[in-house]
């Protein structure tokens, strides 16, 4: 067998890594484990900072809904409600956001825009999420009656809005929605006016949906809904702002886990008449690279990491 094709160390960033294998790789901090400081649960949102290399990925998707279903496969709803929480992760560049930024519009229309994008966006991977747990396990005795209270976060109803009866037909509407404004911005610069209805305002399905969540499903009555926000860098300042916004109106019980280099944050402005969002009040920060260096045992935890990479390649036996 040529090694080098078996070599486990091949494989050095998080995004190659499936959802079974950021969960097989996991090694915890040896002194109170990395859960205590990255406070899932926590209601006070946080960034979480580290160069390149540090683990801000490989600790953040072990912290989302995958990788929970995962961890509690027979029964994942109760999994979910011991957790008490539930994590959506997505790298913020993850829509393009380049897109809005030369878009031949006044600054007030390409935000606007690009809000409506990012709540449309993020709600389809709320609701995708919910379909994959509901999938293999029931969450709702009355999904119907969660989707109609869904729509009626939306501003106005068009004669999609009456094909909805259960999450697929939700999820369809939304990103039908999306793909809307995908084909305004695509095509902005190759016809002479855009036709895009806004029907919803800021925070209202990334709040509102945990919000009837919580209402509609026993097992998420007490959970904190958890977005988890990688690779902050790679969106502009003003985007940024619009992020940092969200942290600032957040309701509860959802809260934000926003990871960045060191570099990475632009700003804390907001849309508030640009107040900046304050450390200890709206959010808190993890410098991973300071924790890391931290670590009594710090060579007691890197050999970890190198055997159970061994381990899952087969070159060790973990009998011995």
């Amino acid at each position: 067998m040529d090694l080098l094709k078996k070599n486990p160390f091949t494989t050095i960033k998080a995004n190659d890594l499936n959802d079974s294998e950021i969960n097989e790789q996991w090694v915890d901090n040896p002194h109170g484990g990395f859960i205590g400081f990255f406070s899932p649960t926590d209601k006070v949102s946080q960034y979480i900072l580290g160069g390149k290399g540090s683990g801000k990925t490989h600790l953040m998707r072990y912290f989302s809904y995958n990788s929970q279903c995962i961890r509690n496969s027979s029964h994942i709803l109760s999994g979910i409600t011991k957790d008490k929480y539930f994590g959506i992760y997505f790298q913020a560049s993850g829509l393009n956001g380049e897109r809005f930024e030369k878009l031949p519009f006044n600054e007030y229309k390409k935000h606007a825009l690009f809000q409506y994008s990012y709540e449309l966006w993020c709600s389809g991977l709320v609701i995708q999420s919910l379909i994959d747990v509901n999938e293999k396990e029931s969450i709702f005795e009355k999904q119907k009656d969660f989707c109609l209270d869904v729509l009626n976060l939306f501003s106005k109803r068009t004669g999609d809005f009456e094909k909805v009866d259960d999450l697929y037909s939700l999820k369809n509407l939304i990103s039908s929605l999306s793909n809307e404004v995908d084909y305004a911005v695509n095509n902005a610069f190759f016809i002479n006016d855009i036709d895009v209805e806004v029907l919803a305002s800021r925070g209202t399905l990334i709040f509102g949906i945990p919000k009837l969540l919580s209402k509609y499903s026993s097992s998420f009555k007490d959970v904190t809904f958890l977005y988890l926000i990688d690779e902050l860098e790679n969106i502009s300042e003003s985007q940024q702002i619009y992020i940092n916004t969200l942290l600032r109106e957040k309701k509860l019980r959802c809260s934000f886990r926003i990871g960045a280099r060191g570099y990475g944050i632009k700003t804390f402005r907001t849309l508030g008449g640009g107040e900046e969002n304050r450390q200890g009040h709206e959010y808190e920060i993890l410098k991973l690279d300071d924790l890391l260096s931290n670590i009594s045992d710090y060579e007691k935890f890197a050999v970890d990491l190198i055997i159970n990479r061994l381990e899952r390649s087969g070159f060790l036996s973990k009998n011995k």
